[in-house]
């Protein structure tokens, strides 16, 4: 084994190398053996021999060890370096093996020399420092068929709970394992409590002098190939949860006093902005908007967590001098403001990816990852995401993600909590396509109009303030030109937004060419409709046979209308089918009244996953709605579109307030909105109503007046067969 290839060179902090040492494997730890030659999985390009972790729960130790053959180029390239990275406040690193095993020779790279520390900053482009330390070792001369071993040991000491231990082990899912091994090591005299995936995974147990040892073993475990399209709350395949947590009320109260540290320094600032943002308003509902407003819009989000080691927020007084925070700054900055005010606000753990989950689980204070604030309001409770921009609604009407449970931070603590769930209206996506079709050589006009509330408008308000007009109309042209091809923006989006209901409304107006195609023959032009999105909103399952939930897009209410006019077109009945199944309606409408074509189709789920027995009747549910919802048309040739009308350029309708009778038009100035702490006046004009606006009625085109056209005799058929295109059912619309 070849050691002459030089090392990178080591990089010098005293601190961090004071947290790396070298020992051997501690003595609590089961001695666990591996197959060298156990046999290589065809076509995979290694093969894990062993993978184990081990935990010393007196000692604060975790133990490591994996072990892999590497059977391609591939693999070397991948695993012939190893890494591990710590927080030098609360961690330090033991160092134990670090082998390449090679035809009955070791070499082991685990010494001082070969050792370098790095402070890589991996999460930075997610604006988050996290001052943890990365140890990498180059192992050298590396070929296929070495067995790599290492074995680490990382000694930890939380700054929340530290007499407590809690863990959460999964296994490798993506290779077969050979053999995998798991254990804890605690004092007997400790009420520690252990959930696994299955019921029949229980671990060997065996208590020697006042320790007692749970071990969970296993010997060829296969791959796991994932289910695509599974909720982000389900938990993996295999996994153990080890917890002597008392209750969820002990890390309440734990997270709470740790939190209190630092409460008492300097109040001035929160004074001072306090005033300020009384002197504005005497109205307690405007005073809040105005506080809500400020922390959410007015500070950057940093992650921070040199100090503390990421368990306890900044002061409030130094978050508010410096102007960004992350999760845990910002939520204690407002729920301390808040509770200035006189309104009853707390902090609340949450954890993005699990949440349904997180309730059946055994409390531990590893089980969080974000924070957000709780506060009650005229007798109604909300929770509110200080980390989210650009919200509107008031303060009891803003949108927030489902985590379904949280944790409020009191003293002397709470138990796990649910969600609110407040009535309030369902965020609505409304979109409406009006195309004026032109077969006579001319170009189609398409009017593209939106109506969003909710989240949606927050979306669109984001992006626009982020892109500005300009890039913000090419992102919106690329979308049309993917659905309606060579579409040509005849205008800039005009759009209308009303933070303080939080809806958007906008109209695009495109001209679009060469879509259709030319049967000279028949004297028609052919073209298919472009996919629904009300319809498309909803995933598609294979047909393999499922374990885990099959996730939807939740909480939706998705109305997607498109709309041809031309005058080949004559009256025929309204069609109306509805698709319903527990939690999900789709209602799929079609309309023929003289001169125009429309499909419009409404989605409204509440639920977030189909469970695996109920995949069926969801399948049957989707090839219904996409045999219905698939259309090709095909019309006479050389008719010029019809005459837009004087309203064809306007806004769509407010679906939250009345419509003044005669609004006035306004210009916009094409500059992103800024909604800074205080009032000031807006880029764009200002209405009465406190809304923005980018709508010029004046620019509605204005066409001569032509000699009209009517087609010869025109004979319409709908014809109900299914024809293949392109995999998916597509119903033939012909006019001869």
């Amino acid at each position: 084994m070849s050691s002459s290839a030089p090392t990178p060179p080591a990089i010098t902090d005293t601190a961090s190398l004071s947290k790396i040492s070298y020992a051997p494997v501690p003595t609590w730890v089961l001695p666990v053996s591996f197959d060298p030659a156990h046999p290589r999985k065809e076509g995979l390009p290694l093969t894990y021999l062993l993978t184990e972790e081990q935990q010393h729960a007196e000692e604060r130790c975790h133990y490591s060890r994996l072990v892999a053959r590497l059977e391609t180029m591939q693999a070397v390239q991948q695993l012939s370096q190893w890494r591990t990275s710590f927080d030098p406040l609360t961690q330090s690193v033991i160092l134990h093996h670090l082998r390449v095993h090679r035809d009955g020779t070791v070499f082991d790279y685990a010494q001082p020399e070969h050792v370098r520390i790095l402070q890589r900053e991996e999460s930075l482009d997610a604006f988050i420092l996290h001052g943890r330390i990365t140890v990498l070792v180059v192992f050298n001369d590396v070929r296929p068929g070495d067995i790599i071993e290492t074995s680490h040991s990382i000694v930890h000491t939380p700054r929340l709970l530290p007499h407590r231990h809690s863990a959460f082990h999964t296994l490798l899912d993506a290779f077969p394992v050979a053999k995998y091994n798991i254990a804890l090591t605690f004092a007997s005299s400790r009420a520690m409590r252990w959930k696994s995936s299955a019921p029949e995974q229980k671990p060997d147990e065996a208590t020697v002098d006042g320790l007692t040892c749970w071990t969970w073993r296993g010997e060829n475990r296969p791959a796991v190939t994932p289910e695509p399209n599974v909720p982000g709350w389900v938990l993996p395949g295999f996994w153990v949860q080890v917890s002597d947590v008392t209750d969820w009320a002990e890390v309440s109260a734990a997270t709470a006093s740790a939190w209190a540290e630092n409460e008492n320094e300097d109040q001035a600032p929160l004074t001072a902005c306090l005033a300020e943002i009384k002197a504005r308003s005497t109205d307690p509902v405007a005073r809040i908007e105005q506080l809500l407003r400020f922390v959410q819009d007015d500070f950057r989000y940093l992650s921070v967590n040199l100090e503390l080691g990421g368990y306890i927020p900044s002061s409030p007084a130094s978050v508010l001098n410096r102007r960004y925070g992350d999760c845990k700054d910002l939520s204690r900055l407002l729920a301390c403001l808040l509770q200035k005010l006189g309104i009853k606000a707390r902090p609340v753990f949450v954890n993005t990816r699990l949440g349904k989950s997180l309730q059946t689980l055994l409390p531990g204070a590893n089980l969080f990852n974000h924070a957000i604030v709780e506060f009650t309001l005229d007798g109604e409770t909300r929770w509110i995401d200080a980390t989210l921009k650009r919200q509107g609604g008031g303060p009891l009407g803003r949108w927030i993600p489902r985590f379904d449970f949280g944790l409020p931070l009191s003293i002397p603590g709470e138990t796990l909590s649910p969600q609110p769930a407040p009535e309030r209206k369902p965020d609505r996506y409304e979109i409406h396509e009006t195309l004026l079709l032109d077969t006579a050589g001319n170009p189609s006009l398409l009017k593209v109009a939106t109506n969003a509330t909710g989240r949606h408008a927050e979306s669109f308000r984001l992006q626009m303030e982020d892109e500005g007009i300009v890039n913000y109309g090419k992102s919106r042209a690329q979308i049309q030109a993917a659905r309606y091809v060579n579409a040509v923006p005849s205008i800039e989006p005009c759009f209308e937004d009303d933070r303080e209901i939080n809806e958007w409304r906008m109209v695009e107006i495109y001209k679009v060419f060469g879509f259709t195609t030319h049967n000279s023959a028949a004297r028609t032009r052919s073209f298919v409709m472009p996919p629904n999105l009300a319809v498309t909103a909803l995933p598609v399952p294979g047909k393999e046979k499922r374990t885990f939930d099959f996730a939807l897009p939740a909480d939706i209410h998705l109305e997607h209308t498109m709309e041809v006019r031309s005058r080949t077109f004559t009256q025929l009945p309204v069609t109306v089918k509805v698709f319903k199944q527990p939690g999900i309606s789709l209602k799929v409408e079609l309309k023929h009244p003289a001169g125009r074509w429309s499909q419009r189709a409404v989605l409204v789920t509440a639920i977030d996953a189909i469970k695996p027995q109920d995949l069926d009747p969801y399948r049957k549910l989707i090839e219904s709605v996409y045999s219905t919802a698939a259309w090709a048309l095909t019309v006479k040739n050389g008719i010029a579109r019809q005459r837009r009308g004087i309203d064809f350029a306007n806004l769509p309708p407010s679906s939250q307030k009345p419509e003044p009778i005669h609004p006035a038009p306004i210009r916009p100035v094409p500059t992103p909105i800024t909604l800074p702490a205080k009032p000031e006046p807006s880029p764009a004009a200002a209405r009465p109503d406190g809304s923005t606006s980018h709508y010029d009625k004046g620019r509605s085109h204005r066409h001569r007046r032509r000699k009209r056209s009517w087609p010869i005799s025109i004979v319409l058929a709908a014809l109900g067969v299914l024809i293949a295109a392109g995999g998916v059912g597509v119903y033939l619309f012909f006019h001869p």
